[in-house]
């Protein structure tokens, strides 16, 4: 239950003459093609079979043959049972990406083949549910009951499972029979089984397309599971990625070596280091703070349950119930493409992407609200249909400021000319300091702030906190600035400090001709009014609505309004000990949203300006919250509310 398996050289997860077994919830991937197999390339995904043997809920990706092969009822392997009680069940399984054969075997076997997911891949070859085998003289074609398996691409086969069917003698002279001869009119029932006395249904089964989206978008499959909750390694996390895309990584999808899709072994157990171990005092396998919860002591005891050790007990909760209140949090680095990705729940949040040459300061992008809705503009990194197309420097969510000595932080992006580079300065990342995961995983990374001639003017470090829950996502950003050698000056500007820029839908309504990207993400020919799909709205502390909040000071401001016909709500929230606390707030209706300590000139009409100073080696520190709601607008209530929490955890 709930196993991950790869890379054998032969069959990758093989059981049969079984006797009351069950395989579900597993992953079989990428068996090794050409790995030094006594008989050649031998990649495989397994044998599968028994006496009372059911497989349900599993994922096989990237075999050559045998996903799987049915055992059937072979003499020579001499099976502890009679022929008459050989019963195999095989339903809402996914295959993807097989090569020669997809199911294949059976002989002398009784089996049912039901509601199984088939999907083509670069590999595969062969375009069937499954063929029969036997013909000769030990061997005859099995029996089973085939119905309600889906064949990618093959929509009339849903209805009549026979087209999807193939019978093969192993005779090769020998003429193979129609193929209706080996199908049962009803399912083989678990009563002929010396264990059932009755007609015992075969529970919780689903149509195939349900298997799909439970397994491979669902992710309720595989190893995916710690001692913290939902959590799916790199490589199970990248298999069902190509199996939802129809992609694969190296060549056809068929490897001979993991190190073919495998960086290292060293790089892949890092993404386990990152999980803290429970305080276990006693060192017994129990947390304390379960063993204190339930008042248990000794692991193979039955003080929970009659039938289960408490050891049991306690990993049968890890399993429970995947929402949970708050969710474990975990990252994936990816050194190549340069970013962090952060996952809530098993479900991708953001990534931290500091990619130098191309951004010009590190940002958090794109921003998922809890749903999996995309809440911010994807324009200029992944630009999508219907987006404003300025401020190529608004992206994600980030941390800057317009005006430091001088010198432009705030818009430098690579559409600033070659001859005016020399005004702008650059946000390089450094270091990841801390990778944390738990349910408040912990990320902390340095920066330098780095002036045109390639002076370091400022030392930052950066600590991000993310959590999340069924309908909510949260980031706590807490910067430190550290002047090196100089004075730094912070000059008043109406650009800074911590921002995002926000999806179309969540601009505010506006008569203002745009430019838009059209389906082929060109600019339209010229600018447009339309408001379709617009429906954001801004709240601030303050109980100040929409445009009039820009510039006006507040503790907090919320953006709501409707996606995909969801409610999203992003709210950022400034700490009592931030610098100009409450400050006024870039609340502009074309989707930038951000939060301004050093900027008041503009917002008073010249009556007040913030001009701030650093001393060489003087600090100043900043805390925000974002928190994104989905499923909800919350009312000013309760953002006051959340607020609270807030203030008294930055204390």
């Amino acid at each position: 239950d709930h196993c991950s398996f790869s890379w054998s050289i032969d069959e990758t997860a093989s059981f049969y003459i079984n006797q009351n077994f069950t395989l579900q919830y597993s992953i079989i991937s990428e068996s090794l093609a050409d790995a030094g197999h006594i008989k050649g390339p031998h990649g495989y995904g397994g044998i599968w079979g028994g006496s009372g043997a059911s497989f349900h809920h599993n994922l096989l990706a990237h075999h050559t043959s045998r996903n799987p092969r049915v055992q059937g009822y072979r003499y020579q392997y001499k099976p502890p049972y009679p022929e008459a009680e050989e019963l195999t069940d095989i339903r809402n399984n996914v295959l993807y990406n097989w090569k020669f054969h997809s199911m294949y075997g059976a002989e002398n076997g009784q089996f049912n083949l039901i509601n199984n997911y088939y999907k083509p891949g670069p590999a595969s070859k062969a375009e069937r549910f499954f063929q029969f085998s036997g013909g000769d003289t030990d061997l005859n074609y099995g029996k089973a009951y085939v119905a309600g398996n889906y064949f990618e691409g093959q929509p009339g086969w849903l209805e009549d499972n026979v087209k999807g069917l193939d019978i093969k003698p192993w005779d090769k002279e020998a003429e193979a029979p129609n193929v209706r001869t080996c199908l049962m009119e009803k399912p083989f029932a678990p009563s002929i089984l010396p264990l059932y006395s009755n007609e015992t249904d075969y529970l919780h089964t689903e149509t195939a397309e349900q298997a799909y989206q439970h397994l491979v978008l669902q992710q309720e499959v595989g190893a995916n599971r710690n001692a913290h909750g939902f959590f799916l390694d790199e490589v199970d996390r990248r298999i069902l990625q190509e199996v939802k895309e129809g992609t694969v990584l190296h060549d056809n999808g068929i490897i001979n070596h993991e190190k073919e899709v495998l960086p290292s072994w060293e790089k892949y157990a890092e993404s386990f280091q990152q999980f803290p171990a429970p305080a276990d005092e006693d060192l017994n396998g129990l947390p304390d703070a379960w063993e204190k919860a339930k008042g248990v002591r000794v692991p193979n005891a039955h003080d929970l349950s009659e039938t289960y050790t408490n050891i049991e007990v306690y990993c049968n909760e890890l399993g429970a119930a995947k929402k949970k209140v708050r969710e474990v949090v975990y990252f994936v680095p990816n050194d190549t493409a340069q970013q962090i990705d952060v996952f809530v729940g098993g479900a991708f949040f953001t990534s931290y992407i500091y990619r130098q040459g191309t951004l010009k300061k590190p940002v958090l992008f794109p921003l998922m609200a809890a749903s999996g809705i995309e809440v911010t503009r994807g324009y200029p990194l992944a630009t999508r249909p219907g987006e404003r197309i300025d401020h190529p420097h608004h992206y994600g969510l980030w941390f800057n400021h317009g005006d430091v000595n001088g010198v432009d932080f705030w818009n430098n992006s690579d559409a600033i000319p070659e001859e005016k580079k020399q005004h702008y300065g650059t946000i390089l990342h450094t270091k990841v300091s801390e990778i944390q995961a738990g349910e408040a995983g912990r990320l902390n990374v340095e920066k330098d702030w780095v002036m045109p001639d390639g002076q370091v003017i400022l030392k930052e470090k950066t600590a991000y906190t993310f959590s999340g829950g069924e309908h909510y996502r949260q980031i706590d950003h807490h910067t430190a600035l550290s002047a090196t050698k100089q004075t730094v000056l912070f000059k008043d500007s109406k650009e800074g400090m911590f921002a995002l820029r926000v999806a179309r839908q969540l601009e505010l309504p506006s008569d203002e001709p745009v430019l838009l990207t059209d389906e082929s993400l060109q600019p339209t020919a010229e600018k447009i009014v339309s408001q379709e799909g617009v429906t954001g709205q801004y709240l601030n502390s303050e109980g100040v609505k929409g445009y009039e909040v820009w510039g006006r000071r507040a503790r907090w401001v919320k953006l709501s309004g409707e996606m995909q016909g969801d409610s999203i709500a992003i709210v950022i929230m400034d700490a009592p000990g931030n610098h100009n606390h409450p400050p006024h707030w870039m609340a502009r209706g074309y989707g930038l949203f951000g939060v301004n300590p050093f900027g008041s000139k503009i917002y008073t009409e010249g009556k007040e300006e913030l001009n701030f100073e650093l001393q060489p080696g003087e600090s100043v520190e900043f805390r925000h919250r974002v928190v994104i709601f989905d499923g909800r607008d919350p009312s000013l209530e309760e953002v006051e509310g959340a607020y609270r929490e807030f203030v008294e955890g930055a204390k």
